[in-house]
C-alpha cells in the first residue's frame, strides 16, 4: 500500500508530524550496554508514536525485531534531556513501515488532527489558565507527553484576545460554547480542556476532548470524549488515552495475513498435531513475523509467512530445525494436446519435509 493512500484516511487540514520517526531517550552512561538499552527503549517509543497504541509492544513479531533494532536506525546522536545525557535516534521511515506491514500492525499517518489545549491549574485553591508563553512547568510536561505520542498540539498564547474571550470558569466548568468561540482563531481540528489539580500530593487531571473543529464544538451536542489521569505520569497517561482514541479512528491496518508473504509447502504430515507443531515452529523463528496455514491436502500443507529478514536467513533457520528437511519434490507429469508427456516446472514455493 502506498503511503499516499494512508493520507486519505485523515483530515485534509491535519497537521504534519515532522518528527514522527525521531525519539529522544535518557542515556544512563556511555558504556555499550546502556546505549543498547537506550536504543531498544527508543524502538519501543517510535512504535507507540507510529501506531498510537501501547498494545503494539505485545506484538510478537516486533518483540523479535527489537533485539536487532539498529538495522532500522538512520541516525544516532547525543543530547540533553531534562538536564541529563540523552540518546537521539532517528529511524528510517520506509523500513519501519515495512516492519509494521510484516507484523500486520496498524500505522497512524503523519497527517494528524491538530489539538488546541486549554488548561486550568489549581494551586493552593487558586486557579489560573496555563498560557503557552508562561513559565509554568506544566507546559513542558504536557508538550513532551504529546510529542512522545506523536500528537500535534498547541496552547493559547494568552494575549489580550484570549484573556477577554475565555475565563477560568469557562474552562473549569467545561463550557463548550465560549471555549469554542475563543478557539476559532487557532484553526485547530480538535479542542482539549484540562482541569489540573494536586490532591494529597498526587497530580489529578480531568479532561474533555472535542474531536471536532471549534465551529462544530459550539453546535448542539458536539462529540466529546472524557477521561481522567492520576500520578506523576498523569500527563503521559492522558496523552496515551487521547492518542489511542485517534489511532482507533485514523490508523490504517498494514499487511494482509496469509497472502503477501513467502509461501512454502511442508510434506510428510501424518497427524493434525504436526500441523500445530509446524506452525508454532515457524512462528518461533527469529526471521519470521507471522505464519499461518492456508491449505492442507493429503499429507502436505501450504503455509504463508511474513518475514522480518530475507528468505536466505529464513531458510537457514528453518532447515536448521531438527524436524525439517529440504525436499524439492518434482511435480507430476502433464500430457499436452499432442499426446507427448511433459514435466511441469518445479513449484515456485520451496518444499520441505517434516520428519
Amino acid at each position: 500500500m502506498a503511503l499516499g493512500l494512508f493520507f486519505a484516511a485523515c483530515s485534509v487540514n491535519a497537521a504534519t508530524v515532522a518528527n514522527l520517526y525521531h525519539v529522544q531517550v535518557p542515556l544512563a552512561d556511555s558504556d555499550r550496554g546502556s546505549e543498547q538499552a537506550a536504543r531498544e527503549a527508543a524502538f519501543e517509543q517510535v512504535l507507540i508514536k507510529l501506531t498510537g497504541d501501547e498494545a503494539i509492544l505485545d506484538n510478537e513479531a516486533l518483540k523479535k525485531a527489537q533485539s536487532s533494532s539498529s538495522q532500522y536506525v538512520r541516525q544516532l546522536s547525543y543530547g540533553q534531556l531534562d538536564g541529563a545525557r540523552s540518546l537521539n535516534v532517528v529511524f528510517e521511515p520506509a523500513q519501519m513501515q515495512a516492519l509494521l506491514t510484516q507484523a500486520q500492525a496498524s500505522f497512524w499517518p503523519q497527517e494528524r488532527p491538530l489539538m488546541l489545549v486549554w488548561m486550568v491549574e489549581e494551586d493552593n485553591g487558586r486557579r489560573q489558565v496555563v498560557w503557552d508563553q508562561s513559565t509554568n512547568p506544566a507546559i513542558g510536561k504536557i508538550k513532551r507527553a504529546a510529542d512522545s505520542r506523536g500528537v500535534p498540539m498547541l496552547m493559547p498564547v494568552g494575549d489580550f484576545d484570549d484573556q477577554t474571550a475565555v475565563t477560568v470558569p469557562d474552562i473549569w466548568g467545561g463550557f463548550a460554547q465560549p471555549v469554542g468561540v475563543a478557539s476559532e482563531r487557532y484553526a485547530a481540528e480538535s479542542v482539549l480542556m484540562v482541569k489540573s489539580r494536586t490532591r494529597t500530593g498526587e497530580k489529578a487531571l480531568e479532561w474533555s476532548l472535542y474531536p471536532v473543529n471549534a465551529k462544530v464544538m459550539q453546535g448542539p451536542r458536539p462529540e466529546v470524549v472524557r477521561g481522567q489521569a492520576f500520578g506523576d505520569d498523569a500527563y503521559d497517561r492522558m496523552m496515551a488515552d487521547i492518542a489511542a482514541f485517534y489511532a482507533n479512528r485514523y490508523a490504517v491496518p498494514l499487511g494482509v495475513k496469509g497472502e503477501e508473504g513467502l509461501q512454502i509447502t511442508v510434506t510428510n504430515i501424518d497427524r493434525f498435531e504436526e500441523l500445530v507443531a509446524i506452525e508454532r515452529a515457524l512462528t518461533a523463528l527469529p526471521s519470521v513475523a507471522s505464519a499461518s496455514m492456508v491449505q492442507f491436502t493429503g499429507n502436505q500443507a501450504n503455509f504463508a509467512i511474513n518475514l522480518l529478514g530475507d528468505e536466505a536467513t529464513f531458510e537457514r533457520e528453518w532447515v536448521g530445525h531438527s524436524q525439517v528437511e529440504k525436499a524439492f519434490t518434482p511435480a507430476p507429469p502433464v500430457i499436452d494436446v499432442s499426446g507427448a508427456e511433459t514435466t511441469q516446472p518445479t513449484p515456485l514455493r520451496p518444499v520441505y519435509a517434516w520428519q
